[in-house]
């Protein structure tokens, strides 16, 4: 469990590093560079760990005796899905095309 914890953490840092990279200072093309780069990443750790998702969560439930489908889990599990850095990383994605359209279009 806990060789779980950190490689998550350490998929963490590394996309955190990732994230800090982007400048608004840069020319757009940079930014989205950079952006397309930590969506890469996050999509990548992402189905790693859901991959080894199952067994974290397997361990926890069998050590606490938590209900697995309580209100509480649905109710994260739509949080995390509607508001989570995924969702923020595409709605940022399509802020910056539709920037580089308005530049395109001078």
């Amino acid at each position: 469990m806990a060789v779980f914890s950190i490689v998550s953490y350490a998929w963490a840092i590394k996309y955190y590093l990732l994230v800090n990279k982007l400048d608004f200072l840069e020319p757009i093309t940079s930014q989205r560079k950079h952006l397309i780069d930590a969506e890469k990443y996050k999509f990548r750790i992402t189905r790693f760990g859901l991959m080894l998702a199952p067994f974290m969560i397997i361990g926890v439930f069998l050590s606490a005796g938590i209900p697995f489908f309580s209100e509480k889990m649905i109710l994260t599990a739509f949080i995390q899905k509607k508001h989570g850095l995924l969702s923020s990383l595409k709605r940022i994605k399509r802020e910056l095309e539709e920037i580089v359209k308005l530049e395109g279009e001078k």
